[in-house]
């Protein structure tokens, strides 16, 4: 799996957002899915960060080993070259995904 960096991160969310920008995540438990949307394994539930890691490389059951954990600890895992800065925008692009907003709104946090 390569380096993930700040550029391929937001470039990623971005990307997912904009292929389906009205879609609204259904969060289970505390924090976010970390699995990517549309795989047919059970562990998937749509979470924006999990999809655009997904994309990124980062394999299925490695997510699904930080299920339900906050933004910035799942990148602390599978992405620690990412800057805490961007970890901060990423958990907020979660936080508005979670309370209900379309995956556009939420990406808009990382301008």
């Amino acid at each position: 799996m390569k380096n993930i960096t700040d550029e391929d991160l937001a470039r990623a969310i971005r990307e997912v957002a904009a292929e389906d920008p009205n879609y609204v995540y259904r969060r289970r438990g505390r924090g976010a899915t970390s699995s990517a949307k549309r795989c047919n394994c059970p562990i998937c539930s749509g979470c924006l960060i999990g999809t655009a890691l997904h994309r990124l490389g980062v394999p299925l059951e490695t997510l699904a080993q930080h299920e339900s954990k906050p933004a910035h600890e799942v990148l602390d895992h599978v992405a620690p070259d990412v800057s805490s800065y961007m970890k901060l925008k990423a958990t907020r692009v979660q936080r508005l995904q979670d309370l209900g907003a379309t995956w556009r709104q939420a990406a808009r946090r990382l301008d």
